[in-house]
């Protein structure tokens, strides 16, 4: 048998060769038609290493159970497919390799051309919840998330299994609606209870999300418009709401609204040299509680302000403001989170950066914690545009 299969693989090699060494001719089918069927395939690389509040195991994004990191991490390989299925429609996929799991993040077909000028995903995608939530993880502007998108949304942002549906009607200032209904978001702590499992175990609590039945779903809905300012200044607005249970009974509801700002200023003859990148979101979170209890109601959001001051290089600050919302003792007094971060990066192309950040963290009891990161991102492959 094996000597039949050592047979074929050098008939197949012999034919492959012989095909490669023909001369071209009238004939041959163009190049781009045996690409038809080949997708689009990227990795993205997206190496940390931490001194201070992190390295420590103390920092702020430990709260719910996630694993605290090591000093020197590759937080994540993101393996992307993406390829257009026909003239109306393209799928993408997009795989997280993490030092103990592989994740499948998402996967979905978009429709381009429905009738009545309808947008359709299926799949599972991350939400349309605000601009920094579409954005994966290794490929923001930051080592870490946001304080209220870490309390919030989780670690990994908003993302679940569902349908989207987009329209755009036909008027002179862009307008984008869109409705979600989709799974319980599985990692959003706004959406979920923390299991206290072990109790003699701290760290056996996990995250679990709300409402187990099959009709227990995800609603979200968000309006978006986009005007330019000047030839080389443009401003997008958005707001979002999105509501789900948080409880185990499917009973008790959370309901999370946002509201986002971006401000781009590129001088369209000069492009590669100077750029301005201003990010603002502001979320508001508000849980019914039992029976007699007020509900919950929690403020919390970020600023971000990137210059690119020379062709390679990047330098940015951003501030964070969260309310806690979660793993705290309703008789002891409990304030808000808030934080800076500064950075510079170097960027030698579009398809690495190196950075080294600075963040400190005023936390709800008092205590600061400071942690310094260093950055690489890499990119192999093409990669698409990020949402605009």
């Amino acid at each position: 048998m094996h000597r039949y299969i050592v047979l074929t693989i050098l008939f197949a090699w012999a034919l492959a060769a012989h095909a490669q060494n023909a001369p071209q001719t009238g004939k041959t089918p163009p190049l781009t038609g045996s690409n038809v069927l080949n997708p689009n395939i990227s990795v993205v690389g997206n190496f940390l290493a931490y001194a201070g509040a992190e390295a420590d195991g103390r920092g702020h994004g430990h709260d719910h159970g996630e694993e605290k990191p090591a000093a020197f991490e590759l937080s994540e390989a993101e393996l992307g497919i993406q390829a257009a299925i026909d003239p109306y429609a393209k799928a993408d996929v997009f795989i997280g390799f993490h030092a103990h799991e592989v994740e499948l993040e998402e996967a979905y077909v978009t429709w381009l051309r429905l009738p009545a000028g309808l947008g359709l995903k299926m799949g599972k995608f991350r939400a349309a919840f605000g601009k920094f939530n579409l954005v994966h993880p290794p490929e923001t502007h930051f080592p870490d998330r946001p304080l209220a998108h870490e309390e919030f949304l989780g670690g990994e942002g908003l993302a679940a299994a569902g349908v989207q549906f987009s329209y755009s009607p036909p008027t002179s200032l862009y307008l984008n609606f869109i409705a979600e209904v989709t799974n319980v978001w599985d990692n959003a702590p706004a959406f979920g209870f923390i299991d206290e499992g072990d109790p003699l175990d701290e760290e056996d609590d996990h995250l679990e999300r709300g409402g187990r039945r099959r009709s227990d779903l995800g609603y979200l809905g968000r309006a978006e418009t986009y005007f330019d300012l000047t030839e080389s200044q443009n401003l997008s607005l958005g707001l979002s709401h999105a509501a789900s249970f948080w409880d185990e009974e499917a009973e008790l509801r959370s309901h999370l609204s946002g509201f986002d700002a971006t401000y781009r200023w590129k001088n369209p003859r000069r492009a590669i040299y100077r750029s301005v990148f201003w990010q603002t979101e502001v979320m508001h979170l508000r849980r019914e509680m039992e029976e007699g209890a007020d509900a919950l109601d929690r403020w919390g959001g970020f600023t971000h302000l990137d210059y690119q001051f020379a062709r390679r290089w990047h330098a940015g600050a951003r501030a964070d403001y969260t309310r806690e919302a979660f793993g705290y003792e309703p008789d002891e007094p409990h304030g808000g989170r808030r934080g800076g971060m500064l950075y510079a990066a170097f960027a030698p192309s579009e398809f690495s950066l190196l950075g080294l950040y600075g963040r400190a963290v005023r936390l709800a009891n008092g205590e600061t914690d400071h942690t310094a990161f260093f950055r690489l991102t890499f990119s192999l492959g093409p990669h698409g545009a990020h949402p605009f």
